[in-house]
């Protein structure tokens, strides 16, 4: 088994100003702990509160798995300096993503973020080395504390692979854009759906239902949202093809027998 190197961040609550962070290494699939780290914070307190959102209809008719609460988030400590974390949505019946929305928010002064949309097809259980496509995007005025901000991205043209589960969420520097949190969804009736991470350090992926890393006991989605459309046309193989090709032969020859037979013969 190979340890990741990735450390997650946990946003919890503001209460009266203050802010708690608590980062955690990533265990192996085995669920063996790994070391703790803790970053102490100039106010720390503990426990989370049930946040918001203030644009809750972003992305709404798209793929949604969360129910617009953003009670905690996830992110990176500043020696990182490219985190990801991209969420599972299987195999999803559609051709082109038109729009990703993404949730963020933050817990320092700064308020702007550069990050990208990344697209990762499945390699076994996970996704694979590099994604299949990146769109570069920005933030600003990502709200401070537990309120969270769906951040519309234009992905047009984005092609999905057909019969083939992919994983959609965002990269970004974490030693230039400090402390921020793509928000999740903590509600106990929210469905859980995996999400992945990993980083510049790391040989390989992680994921929330996997790990043993406390910072996922409570976790249920991320607010991480996509609109597609235009359906998927399988694709198929050579032999697929020659098959279907030999049928279509077959079809038009029958059909040719099928109209001599029913042509009136002519009487003198």
């Amino acid at each position: 088994m190979k340890n990741l190197a990735a450390v997650l961040v946990l946003c919890c609550s503001v209460v009266a100003g203050l802010s708690c962070v608590t980062t955690a290494a990533a265990a192996e699939p085995s669920k063996t702990p790994g070391p703790e780290k803790t970053l102490r914070p100039e106010n720390p307190v503990t426990g989370n509160a049930a946040g918001g959102v203030d644009n809750p209809n972003a992305c709404g008719t798209g793929l949604v798995f969360d129910d617009a609460s953003a009670e905690s988030g996830l992110g990176w400590v500043p020696s990182v300096i490219e985190g990801q974390y991209v969420q599972y949505y299987g195999m999803v019946p559609f051709g082109t993503v038109e729009t990703v929305c993404i949730c963020w928010l933050r817990t320092r002064a700064d308020s702007s973020i550069d990050f990208d949309v990344v697209f990762y097809a499945s390699q076994g259980d996970s996704p694979g080395l590099a994604p299949f496509a990146s769109v570069p995007a920005r933030a600003d005025d990502v709200p401070s504390g537990v309120t969270g901000r769906f951040y519309e991205v234009d992905v047009s043209g984005v092609q999905l692979p057909p019969r083939t589960p992919i994983y959609i969420g965002a990269r970004w520097d974490a030693s230039r854009d400090q402390f921020f949190f793509i928000c999740t969804d903590e509600t106990l009736s929210t469905p859980r759906v995996n999400v992945f991470f990993t980083d510049d350090r790391a040989n390989g992926w992680g994921d929330a239902f996997s790990t043993s890393d406390p910072i996922f006991d409570d976790y249920r989605a991320s607010l991480i949202r996509v609109v597609a459309s235009g359906y998927a046309v399988p694709a198929m193989s050579p032999t697929a093809l020659g098959i279907f090709a030999l049928f279509l032969a077959l079809s038009a020859a029958w059909l040719g027998r099928r109209r001599r037979s029913a042509t009136p013969k002519e009487t003198s």
